[in-house]
């Protein structure tokens, strides 16, 4: 689900819904659509906020302000450590990813939200 209001200077913000259940069963393609959400034709966004309430998850996007676009990616993470969070963190962003939030899908199993600029990468 999309919801898109006007903010005071005129410019668009959204909000993108999702069930618990859709990331569980296909965070790739949950990625791909939230990237197009933000980078699209016409579009100029990016996510800027994430919530996890109940089974929904709830992406805030806000207008870009001219920068390149990001290409989102859901990355299954397990390790729940200080250790295992901070060596994925630190590896992802050598490979050019940025932590935008994270979501627990049950004990022990998340899926994080990482930005790239290279948005035709893969």
């Amino acid at each position: 689900m999309v919801r898109g209001l006007p903010t005071v200077d005129g410019t668009m913000h959204r909000t993108l819904v999702f069930d618990l259940q859709e990331l569980w069963h296909d965070h790739v393609d949950v990625a791909e659509r939230v990237t197009h959400a933000c980078s699209g034709a016409g579009r100029d966004l990016r996510v800027r906020g994430m919530a996890q309430i109940a089974g929904q998850v709830y992406l805030y996007l806000l207008p870009s302000g001219g920068t390149a676009p990001e290409r989102y990616v859901l990355a299954p993470w397990e390790d729940e450590s200080v250790d295992g969070v901070t060596a994925c963190l630190s590896s992802r962003w050598s490979a050019g990813f940025d932590l935008v939030g994270a979501i627990q899908l049950e004990q022990g199993r998340h899926l994080l939200l990482l930005a790239s600029g290279d948005v035709a990468g893969a």
